[in-house]
């Protein structure tokens, strides 16, 4: 059955369920709430877990300054990063980029293995949510809920801070508790990445060297003779050599083939994942369709694209990449080879590499204290990818300054600040007192929701045009809210121009 008429089926079941539930008061009587096909689950649970880990406050606190300016500098990279997207989507070929290539959810996004994906955010939400919330209990905020946002399947969960305690907090606070979520996302990135490629990937060595098979061309006299992907030719022997080359990498092999001639009989000495051998054949003529205009090849053709066993472990190990390979003369040390470590870090699952398919896993074999996963080494070292890879999305795309995000939030505080110091400046008063001394630490009593507040947890004594045009009693807040509505704008705008240009200029062509 075609895979969108079964996912037509499951969304049609899945509503026609939420409505008969919702029909029979079976929803309510759970605490869910259906907002359209959305479910939105809350709950007073869990916040005695979230008191129990606030209480090193001032701990939380620090890490809460921390996460300011780490966050405002995530922010500043992420609106360059669209920028510079932006500019260069109009040189990509038409309908180069897809919409399932953008949204980052598991079973939409090719590029996302199902399971490590569903894990993976899964993980983030609850890092990102949790965290918000023990920010908010450290600086003597109620979290009067904590949810699950359902479509078929969760989707993301929240932390209900109490909306009037929030408002009446010092900017410094809100930014904290704002902040926190994103930060803690990269930081969590961080330690993951760190165990991946250093701690697994880190302890796994090349079976041998040599010349790994990645294809082997239909047409060619390696395919006609029986060479397969997934080989690693180890030697080559010419005919009239005495003794078969050994190969250290595969620019070895390309250099032996290029003093090779048509007709010239090569045996390769290979490695599979579960035999070695030799074959033998003779080697062809360059095709013309495989020159360049006007390009002559005396060399002998195979017809096989060879890679280094050890691309896979340069490329997922950044750190040591960059620290061997990308050392230039000051003062722009290697910056172009740095970006390009990193953006092929990030670039493993577009590349095929993460997770590392079956048929390459045999090239590495895990050593030291790594060996004692055994077979389940790969899986254990590509969760921790996904761990830093969704982590790391999760945590820059909430830093973007764009409501509701909380970047958006952060960015609307930071707006409101200077206007107030702006105003403070041209009327002659003195600026915004020092923030008050840290709270101490409030009663463990939390109030609970209240029936009239909506799904999103306004309460009932605000205005509906508060939320779109900024607090109407603060002309500054105001302003500030109006500013970032536009900001935010803007940054979706930056967001969606890659699609909107690829499938313009796909059109038009």
């Amino acid at each position: 059955m075609d895979g969108w008429l079964i996912a037509l089926l499951v969304l049609v079941s899945y509503g026609a369920l939420v409505i008969l539930l919702n029909q029979v008061g079976a929803l309510q009587r759970l605490s869910i709430q259906a907002v359209g096909p959305l479910l939105i689950w809350r709950t007073l649970r869990f916040r005695t877990f979230i008191e129990w880990l606030s209480r090193p406050g001032r701990v939380w606190r620090a890490f809460g300054d921390f996460s300011i300016g780490f966050a405002f500098l995530s922010m500043v990279l992420m609106v360059a990063l669209l920028a510079w997207i932006a500019t260069q989507v109009v040189r990509a070929p038409a309908g180069a980029v897809r919409v399932e290539q953008i949204i980052g959810l598991p079973a939409i996004n090719p590029f996302i293995p199902l399971w490590y994906g569903i894990f993976g955010l899964a993980v983030a939400i609850l890092v990102h949510e949790g965290c918000h919330g023990v920010l908010a209990r450290a600086e003597s905020i109620a979290v009067r809920s904590v949810g699950l946002l359902l479509f078929v399947v969760p989707i993301g969960a929240f932390v209900e801070p109490d909306e009037s305690e929030m408002r009446k907090a010092p900017l410094r606070r809100r930014l904290r508790i704002f902040s926190v979520g994103p930060s803690s996302n990269l930081v969590l990135a961080l330690v993951c990445a760190l165990i991946f490629s250093g701690a697994l990937v880190g302890s796994a060595k090349p079976v041998g060297e040599g010349a790994y098979v990645e294809a082997v061309f239909a047409g060619s006299p390696a395919h006609a003779e029986g060479l397969r992907p997934n080989t690693l030719i180890t030697a080559i022997q010419l005919e009239g050599q005495a003794e078969p080359v050994h190969l250290a990498g595969f620019r070895d092999f390309s250099a032996i083939l290029s003093n090779s001639t048509p007709l010239q009989e090569v045996t390769f000495h290979y490695m599979t994942s579960h035999d070695t051998g030799t074959i033998t054949f003779e080697l062809g003529e360059w095709p013309a369709d495989w020159l360049a205009p006007g390009e002559n090849r005396t060399s002998g053709f195979v017809g096989v694209r060879t890679v280094d066993p050890s691309t896979f472990l340069a490329w997922a190990r950044p750190g040591e990449r960059i620290m061997d390979g990308c050392k230039e003369a000051p003062p722009t040390p290697g910056i172009g080879c740095v970006v390009d470590s990193l953006g092929a870090y990030l670039r493993l699952p577009v590349l095929g590499l993460s997770p590392l398919p079956p048929e390459r896993q045999w090239l590495y074999q895990p050593t030291g204290a790594a060996a004692a996963f055994g077979g389940a080494f790969w899986l254990v070292a590509d969760a921790f990818y996904w761990l830093f890879w969704l982590n790391f999305m999760v945590g820059t795309f909430n830093a973007v300054p764009m409501l509701p995000l909380d970047g958006g939030h952060m960015y609307r505080d930071g707006v409101l600040s200077f206007l107030r110091r702006s105003a403070a400046r041209r009327s002659g008063v003195p600026g915004p007192a020092e923030p008050p001394p840290e709270p101490t630490r409030a009663a463990p009593g939390l109030p609970t929701p209240r029936e009239d507040d909506d799904f999103l947890g306004i309460s009932a004594d605000r205005r509906p045009l508060d939320e779109v045009f900024g607090p109407s009693r603060d002309p500054l807040e105001r302003r500030a809210h109006t500013i970032t509505v536009y900001t935010s704008l803007a940054m979706l705008a930056l967001i969606v121009w890659p699609l909107v240009w690829s499938y313009a200029s796909y059109a038009i062509r």
